[in-house]
């Protein structure tokens, strides 16, 4: 498997939603940023699935590094396990 970390500090990452103005870390914190890349199209179901408005939201993947966080999230990282 390739890292694709696009920051090495970073330690955490999320997936993570934007509507206009207003974002929101969804699913995480995940130990790598293609851990959550892998979860960005099951969180856009899920969402979609919960609000339909979230079907014109950005989906993607956010990171940050240890001086911050970890964020808690809606979904959590082991949310599709349950």
């Amino acid at each position: 498997m390739q890292i694709t970390e696009t920051n090495p500090a970073h330690t955490a990452f999320y997936v993570s939603a934007i509507d206009g103005a207003q974002s929101w870390l969804l699913a995480g914190p995940y130990a790598s940023h293609d851990a959550a890349k892998a979860q960005v199209d099951a969180v856009r179901e899920k969402a979609i699935a919960g609000r339909p408005r979230a079907h014109f939201y950005a989906f993607g993947t956010s990171g940050h590094g240890p001086e911050t966080g970890p964020f808690p999230t809606p979904l959590g990282a082991n949310w599709g396990l349950n």
